[in-house]
């Protein structure tokens, strides 16, 4: 495929699973689930995925959520989850905390509205 010929189109045009069996792949069902991230912003496949010859060249694109709401941290980094990547996943209660808080950014200690971390990359 020669992905220069569809530049003006979406990833997500072809990649949307309707394509298969022209050889578009489609996102896997364990897919970090994109549509929370800044309560459903629409993001494209290359947001995060940076090579159109190989999945795994990514940069995780959190498109600025600042967790609560839709795009909840815990959603894909709680210990449990069963999506892709190497992402890191931690008990909510990791900290010794005596109860576990609404959301890693809201609980005062991960960026962007904690102190620990670089925005919306490290979280530590």
């Amino acid at each position: 495929m020669d992905h220069a010929l569809v530049t003006a189109s979406s990833c997500k045009s072809c990649h949307s699973g309707t394509y298969t069996s022209q050889g578009a792949q489609a996102k896997p069902a364990n897919h970090i689930p994109e549509g929370q991230l800044l309560n459903g912003a629409a993001l494209d496949c290359s947001a995060c995925h940076r090579s159109t010859t190989s999945w795994t060249t990514l940069t995780m694109n959190h498109n600025n959520s600042v967790g609560a709401g839709a795009g909840w941290c815990k959603s894909c980094h709680a210990s449990g989850t069963n999506y892709l990547g190497n992402m890191e996943k931690k008990a909510l209660t990791h900290e010794s905390r005596n109860t576990a808080a609404t959301d890693c950014s809201a609980s005062g200690c991960h960026r962007p509205l904690g102190n620990e971390g670089t925005l919306f990359r490290n979280w530590d």
